[in-house]
């Protein structure tokens, strides 16, 4: 009996300890793989995510010249532009194409500017509602009636503006930028990446954390010569820009250039086969690689890049749950000689993935008298 019991306890121990150590070893095989694998593998899987929390924080400041805070048309950003913290907390159910974000922007150096919130509720694969402090009434929009607005002013939408996270046309253009980004990214290095606890909207957990930064304009102009390489050299160049996705995109963005035109614009009419596509895609490659001290020179007379870095944790489910940008720098104005230092910050982490119930996205009742519609709202706003 005592022997069984001893052999119990040590199963009991042993479960726990093989328990505990699964997040581990599933993120020691994720740090083996290459960082464009985890990336893309992690975006394949932000894909089939029926529901979620998100956490969003931005931090912002911008240290502009007295002469300009003293300005009359901006004494009411000059608060903001000192320091602001912009805070989105949102719960989404995508199966459902339901979504209730909270927004609230407070100035962080200015305690006597009032703090704004925004509501944003998306109640439909094409209605959504913002309700803000800034305005009495509840605007709602209609993608479908944006649509028919457009096309009466000549206008065309560049892309599908639906907010149906389940259609066909947005599995596709998703699919599209996946393609796209594992086609720019391919074999460029991160700085870092380790495995790592984190807190995580108010839980800790074990993350992936794959670091890219950068620390002058040089780098940033040899990262970016990087990118278009890849996608100037990559033998899916073709494939992606002879898409039914980007062919609508061009087609619309065309439309907008030239509402009169009725010329349907095909990227595989100009270049049916790749072979007919090569010696542009070569040229092209060319000619980038002549702009890059040129391009380095002009940069510089905008912009003085301190630190850029990017840093992404996957969980060891394989989900990104979490992402930080941080921007310093100088953006330059070299006619007015005037040099303004800036910073940007954002966190986002994501939490209770596929655990988000309907009863845990709010939503607004809408009537005739507490709301608008968007076209009503674009006539108050210009006189229509």
């Amino acid at each position: 009996m005592k022997n069984r019991k001893i052999s119990m306890l040590l199963v009991f121990v042993l479960s726990i300890t093989l328990l505990a150590g699964c997040g581990g070893s599933k993120l020691d095989e994720t740090a083996k793989k290459p960082v464009g694998d985890v990336l893309k593998e992690a975006m394949e899987k932000q894909q089939a995510v029926e529901s979620a929390h998100s956490l969003v924080e931005i931090n912002a400041k911008v240290d502009l010249p007295e002469e300009m805070t003293s300005m009359p048309e901006m004494s009411m950003l000059a608060p903001y532009l000192k320091g602001t913290k912009i805070t989105i907390d949102q719960n989404s159910m995508l199966k459902e194409n339901l979504i209730s974000s909270k927004i609230k922007l407070e100035a962080t150096e200015d305690e006597g500017a009032p703090a704004y919130d925004m509501n944003i509720y998306i109640l439909s694969a094409t209605r959504m509602a913002i309700q803000t402090s800034l305005y009495p009434k509840i605007l709602v929009m209609d993608t479908e009636e944006m649509k028919e607005l457009a096309e009466a002013q000549g206008q065309a939408m560049p892309v599908d503006v639906s907010m149906d996270f389940n259609s066909e046309e947005t599995k596709k253009m998703t699919k599209l930028t996946q393609d796209i980004l594992a086609e720019a990214f391919k074999g460029i290095e991160p700085t870092k990446r380790e495995n790592k606890e984190m807190e995580i909207a108010g839980g800790k957990q074990e993350l992936h954390v794959i670091e890219y930064t950068y620390k002058s304009n040089d780098e940033i102009i040899d990262l970016a010569g990087k990118i278009v390489k890849n996608m100037l050299e990559s033998d899916k160049l073709y494939d992606i820009l002879s898409s039914e996705e980007f062919d609508a995109i061009i087609s619309a963005t065309a439309k907008q250039m030239d509402p009169m035109s009725t010329e349907k614009v095909s990227f595989k009419d100009q270049y049916p086969t790749k072979e007919d596509f090569a010696e542009i895609q070569k040229q092209a490659l060319e000619q980038y690689e002549a702009m890059i001290p040129m391009a380095k020179e002009e940069l510089a007379n905008v912009i003085d890049i301190k630190e850029l870095s990017i840093k992404m944790g996957v969980n060891a489910d394989g989900y990104m749950t979490y992402s930080d940008m941080v921007f310093d720098g100088t953006v330059k104005n070299a006619e007015a000689e005037m040099e303004i230092p800036a910073k940007i910050a954002m966190s986002s982490y994501v939490d209770k993935i596929n655990e988000i119930k309907k009863e845990d996205i709010e939503t607004v009742e809408l009537t005739d008298e507490n709301s608008i519609s968007f076209t009503e709202f674009v006539g108050q706003m210009f006189g229509m």
